[in-house]
């Protein structure tokens, strides 16, 4: 919940210190980056929806509970009843001897009344509770403010992660009136500020703490991987680098775990509940395997459909030659060839039906499909199907998962998937575990030569 400083709109009956809601998503990308403890109690003390508890326990986290000073939605099981987050805090302490709170603060408004440094109190509030992270979402403006260096120069926090999507923050009473159908365009940049109580923050040369962009083990990874590529390659080209570092060592550690597969059920509830216009995306995602930027970014000018065949640009900047099958034919030829405002062909296959006018755009035209578009009617499908845990991305892991189980071949998903190195296509090896298992119960068996029944002997 955020109760975000805005402006009145005229003959508007919302009152400016209204709560604000965050989507879902936002938290799911921060539990993509924060390498959150699983052992930890997580608390939202603004929890309004209860949309934050309710995205930790969709990722695996067993004890994400929210707190508020209203109770919007008394019986839910993860909502520990009313409380004043400003109050007596022994009872947190008490019910958990770890614990961490993540949050969407208010940010300028209190009871109906304007507080200056209103997100900095509830930050260092948290700080004073929490015993290991502490993780708020705020407005980006915030980082220009004068709390912020006020709590940065007190309490440094060991990253800050903005959000490149901007996500949609109606109104809590607005949400009570339209449902789903509140969430649109974004037009705020938000970011998640982390702090962690048991890790020392960054410090520059000079022994000045400072807060980098919050990256993951996993990113991290990546760049020590592309730093080990450079170096290699230096040292191909015999020139003296120094000794080579361990780069096993320098890897951090990150949690393993097999990407989700979207079950037979689940597809067709999902594509059943997809809004008609972008249904097509994201069936074309699911069956092909491609990334969604791929996808996206496809022309009509890369389609052959005689020759069933596309031209993709791939992640890395690759230009390749990717076989279509019937059905992906199927799916590029029904798809409607629009024009713009100027009577040109849009060069994208895939495009949308604007719902809702707004700058140049009209509502019921067609425009190309972005990412925007497509993640709200994602998210609202996959709501009304109860799909829990599941993101676009997941298309392109449900497709290799599937393409392994059915040939039992690590290259041919990486071929299909366009992967450079097979150590990428290993994370779909879990579907060979039936094979596995089935060689192991044929070594078992009594009917195999080890275990040839033993002669008898003559009386």
């Amino acid at each position: 919940m955020s109760g975000e400083l805005t402006s009145r709109p005229k003959g508007s009956k919302r009152h400016p210190w209204d709560w604000y809601v965050e989507e879902k998503w936002v938290t799911h990308r921060l539990v993509d980056v924060a390498d959150l403890e699983p052992d930890v109690t997580y608390l939202d003390p603004f929890c309004g929806q209860l949309h934050i508890p309710q995205a930790l326990s969709e990722r695996g986290i067993k004890h994400a509970y929210g707190t508020d000073l209203f109770a919007r939605d008394p019986g839910h099981r993860l909502f520990l009843g009313q409380h004043d987050f400003f109050g007596d805090q022994r009872h947190l302490l008490e019910a958990s001897g770890s614990l961490s709170i993540i949050m969407n603060p208010p940010f300028s408004f209190q009871n109906g009344r304007l507080v200056r440094g209103l997100a900095e109190k509830c930050i260092r509030q948290a700080l004073a509770i929490a015993t290991h992270k502490v993780c708020a979402l705020l407005p980006l403006k915030w980082l220009a403010s004068e709390g912020r260096y006020r709590l940065f120069t007190d309490e440094t926090p060991i990253g800050v992660w903005i959000l490149c999507e901007r996500p949609s923050m109606p109104p809590g009473d607005m949400i009570e009136q339209l449902g789903d159908d509140a969430y649109d365009h974004g037009k705020i940049d938000y970011m998640w500020v982390v702090w962690d109580k048991n890790r020392v923050p960054a410090r520059d040369s000079r022994g000045t703490p400072f807060a980098p962009t919050y990256r993951s083990s996993a990113s991290v990874n990546r760049e020590i991987e592309n730093a080990r590529s450079v170096w290699r390659r230096a040292q191909g080209t015999k020139y003296d680098i120094g000794e080579m570092p361990d780069w096993k060592q320098l890897r951090l550690k990150v949690p393993a775990q097999p990407p989700r597969e979207l079950e037979l059920l689940e597809e067709d509830k999902l594509l059943l509940a997809m809004r008609n216009d972008v249904a097509d995306a994201v069936d074309f995602l699911l069956k092909s395997g491609w990334r969604r930027g791929e996808v996206l970014g496809l022309r009509w000018s890369d389609v052959s459909i005689p020759r069933k065949v596309a031209t993709t640009r791939i992640k890395g900047g690759d230009v390749v030659t990717r076989p279509l099958t019937t059905a992906l034919v199927e799916i590029i030829a029904r798809q409607p060839q629009c024009t713009d405002e100027d009577g040109e062909l849009i060069p994208f296959v895939f495009t949308y039906v604007c719902q809702k006018s707004r700058g140049p755009r009209r509502k019921g035209k067609r425009y190309p499909l972005t990412p925007t578009a497509l993640r709200n009617p994602f998210h609202k499908a996959r709501k009304a199907a109860k799909i829990e845990n599941f993101r676009i991305h997941d298309l392109r892991h449900t497709r290799g998962t599937r393409i392994v189980r059915a040939t039992g071949s690590l290259a041919a998903a990486k071929e299909a998937l366009k992967h450079k190195r097979i150590e990428t296509t290993l994370r779909y090896a879990h579907v060979l575990d039936d094979d596995v298992r089935n060689a192991l119960e044929a070594s078992e068996s009594r009917h195999s030569p080890d275990h040839a029944e033993p002669a008898k002997k003559k009386a």
